[in-house]
């Protein structure tokens, strides 16, 4: 479980989806430091994750595991999974100085209102699924 004061990942100024601004992320330097952050990344934290038309996007991780980080990448649930060896060259860290850091009672609330996007996403995405293979 992530505490609220230590996500300094959110960036209010974006949606899932958006594409970053070079001022919203931590451009790969190819830095171990950099590699080593990407292995702290946990279940919530947001990051930009490269999409097959080359664009940096706005993202959530949905589920995290050893060798894989699956991120939420768009409003109606769709996902994107990227394993270990892809991690370096296909996300990229939040810019902590453009980071909205979370504090006190209203991080909490923040980190609760985050859950029940995700949650929420996931659900309508789970719904489209159903209607679509009962209409098959």
């Amino acid at each position: 479980q992530q505490s609220s004061d230590k996500n300094r990942t959110s960036l209010p100024h974006l949606e899932l989806g958006d594409t970053g601004s070079p001022q919203d992320m931590i451009v790969e330097s190819g830095d171990e430091m950099d590699r080593l952050r990407l292995h702290d990344l946990r279940l919530h934290d947001f990051a930009f994750i490269q999409r097959s038309d080359g664009r940096w996007t706005y993202a959530i991780i949905a589920d995290r595991g050893y060798e894989m980080m699956r991120f939420v990448v768009d409003a109606d649930g769709n996902t994107k999974a990227f394993s270990k060896r892809r991690w370096s060259s296909s996300i990229r860290l939040v810019n902590p100085d453009r980071a909205w850091c979370l504090r006190g009672t209203g991080g909490k609330e923040e980190e609760e209102g985050v859950t029940a996007r995700l949650q929420k996403v996931m659900a309508a995405r789970k719904q489209r699924h159903h209607r679509l293979r009962r209409s098959i």
